[in-house]
């Protein structure tokens, strides 16, 4: 075993830590365990390279080694680790259970900001946790579980009451084959999902010796499946309608050949570049460099192909390589130029986190909180550049190679906003969406933001919580989104009173034959169609979800008085979608 100690800066110990050991680059947590009243903690002793999660609602999260850092070797059996944590941030607290809302205690989640982890903890036995993220912008937190399927919400701070409910995982199985029909080992099975996943996050997985992969802990939905291998790909993809809480088995998928296609990108001083990235045209026509600046491409018909490669802060290759059978090139870049410069306001102050774009170099980066910024990778030659910023107006500005930049942003007209329910309580947990900008509010329900469009005769508001949009009192009646005709010189703050979740809606589900249809997964999204009508919702957008039981009956509680599109689910694939009007208080739905 490996003790690890979590202390706070002064050395005090920490109780009730969440620690977890992850391996590298996969927020997929191997082993959980919680500190004890000394602030201490055993985990298994282990080979490979890893990262260790600390996470605690009062401690801001922590990564060791940092994400930035190279991962480490995990400590021999008996080894000692201590981590000592700042009390700062804002904190994310909730609970994780399945849809009949019993707790989940192999649970953890992982909170996101764009595609950085900021924290990875677990729950506790009745299924709570509790961490603490950088203060800033939204984030995203998923949710894990042995047997369930992967959830994501955006929770907005402060959010003291986070649920988020995990249903039964869906799979998909399959074999992968050549073109006479014999195993192909080591292809990769990669899914593009019908759920907002990104590049990294996408289900993939690798055929064993018997070319046989594994996809699980899916959601139901319709899955368009890519292999490539080495030497040999899919050109079409294969498409699987995978239904709730159910094992597709798939027939074998058959390959074409093709040749194996190898970069080594080097920086300019001969070194691995990591994180450089190589691309054409075509399917399978990116790739990632890792630790030793490798960047594979594999099954390449045959043929010319132009290739783009690019290292951090260095010139762009561009080159056309005749295909014709494998092939193994190492790219050296040459150094870049850069530019320095600071954004400030029509008041001298500095302005952070705006973005600074080069759209004709296809680079950008983002201010620090001085204003200033440094944008890498540059040509050499005069570039033009583009910053923007939520609360400023757009700036454009061409610079000399070589010259330090200084850039003045007008700053907008602002709006603020007051957010409350009916009885005047401020109401946590909810951001506004005013025009295209996001809203946060603090703990008195308060925000603001630049009006983006102040000439606008009419401006589109929302709010939204961690599950979804809800509905606002509009005119008298709830809404999801309604028009404000706000104009600059107008009483702020603007109030937003929000509607109460009161309303419960049951039902029941029938098979084909008219009997009640048991473990069907039934989902609730607000919707802005006519009433009546029914969007086919994602999992993701669901306000609220549940299963049947084994009369076929549901319940669904805390919904608002306005019109919803439910769908529901079974692990053979049937399914219905009806509309429910805002004052419908049962329903039947027919499989």
């Amino acid at each position: 075993m490996v003790r690890v100690r979590v202390r706070d800066l002064a050395g005090s110990a920490i109780p009730a830590a969440s620690v977890c050991v992850a391996p590298e680059a996969v927020p997929h947590a191997l082993e959980c365990a919680f500190t004890d009243e000394a602030g201490e903690a055993s985990l298994s002793a282990r080979t490979g390279d890893w990262r260790l999660h600390v996470g605690h609602p009062d401690l801001l999260a922590a990564t060791w080694p940092a994400p930035d850092d190279a991962p480490l070797a995990w400590p021999a059996k008996g080894g000692e680790l201590e981590l000592r944590l700042p009390r700062d941030g804002m904190e994310l607290q909730g609970r994780v259970t399945d849809v009949r809302g019993s707790a989940l205690p192999r649970a953890y989640v992982v909170v996101q900001r764009a595609n950085d982890i900021l924290a990875v903890a677990a729950v506790d036995s009745n299924g709570r946790f509790g961490v603490r993220v950088p203060s800033g912008r939204m984030t995203r937190l998923f949710a894990y579980a042995p047997g369930h399927a992967r959830r994501v919400v955006y929770p907005y701070p402060p959010d003291a009451a986070l649920h988020v409910a995990l249903i039964a995982e869906s799979t998909i199985k399959g074999r992968v084959v050549d073109g006479e029909g014999r195993p192909l080992a080591g292809a990769w099975v990669v899914s593009h999902a019908p759920l907002a996943y990104v590049e990294r996050e996408r289900p993939r997985a690798r055929t064993n010796e018997a070319g046989d992969f594994v996809l699980g802990g899916l959601t139901p939905g319709r899955y368009s499946l890519y292999v490539s291998a080495a030497n040999a790909r899919r050109v079409e993809p294969v498409v699987v309608a995978l239904p709730y809480a159910a094992t597709v088995e798939l027939a074998p998928i058959a390959t074409e050949p093709g040749h194996a296609l190898a970069l080594r990108l080097l920086d300019p001083s001969g070194r691995p570049c990591v994180d450089g990235f190589a691309n054409f045209e075509g399917p399978g026509g990116l790739c990632l460099s890792r630790a030793e600046g490798w960047c594979s491409f594999g099954a390449v018909p045959p043929g010319d192909r132009t290739i783009t490669a690019s290292c951090p802060a260095t010139r762009q290759i561009r080159r056309t390589i005749a295909v014709q059978g494998d092939v193994r090139e190492t790219w050296t870049f040459e150094r870049g130029g850069s530019l320095m410069g600071v954004v400030l306001d029509d008041a001298n102050a500095p302005v952070a986190d705006a973005e600074v774009r080069a759209p004709d170099e296809d680079l950008r980066t983002t201010t620090d909180t001085h204003g200033r910024f440094v944008l890498a990778g540059l040509s050499g030659r005069r570039v033009d550049i583009q910053v923007v910023s939520l609360d400023h107006h757009d700036q454009r500005q061409s610079v000399e190679p070589g010259a330090e930049a200084r850039v003045v942003l007008q700053r907008q007209p602002a709006v603020a906003f007051h957010v409350s329910d009916r009885s005047g309580r401020p109401v946590q947990g909810v951001a506004l969406r005013w025009d295209l900008s996001s809203v946060l509010l603090d703990r008195e329900g308060r925000g603001s933001t630049a009006n983006l469009v102040a000439t606008a005769s009419e401006h589109t508001l929302a709010v939204h919580s961690a599950h979804g949009p809800i509905p606002h009192i509009d005119g008298g009646k709830p809404t999801l989104h309604g028009a404000s005709r706000w104009q600059p010189g107008d009483p702020q703050p603007i109030e937003v009173v929000v509607a109460s979740p009161e309303r419960e809606l049951r039902g029941h589900v029938r098979a084909a034959d008219g009997r009640p249809a048991p473990d069907v997964l039934v989902l609730a999204s607000p919707t802005t169609g006519a009433p009546g009508t029914c969007e086919r919702s994602m999992l993701d957008d669901a306000a609220a979800l549940t299963v049947t039981d084994a009369r076929g009956e549901f319940h669904l509680g805390a919904l608002y008085s306005v019109a919803y599109s439910l769908i529901a689910l079974d692990s053979t694939g049937s399914a219905a979608c009806v509309g429910v009007d805002a004052d419908d208080a049962g329903v039947t739905l027919s499989l």
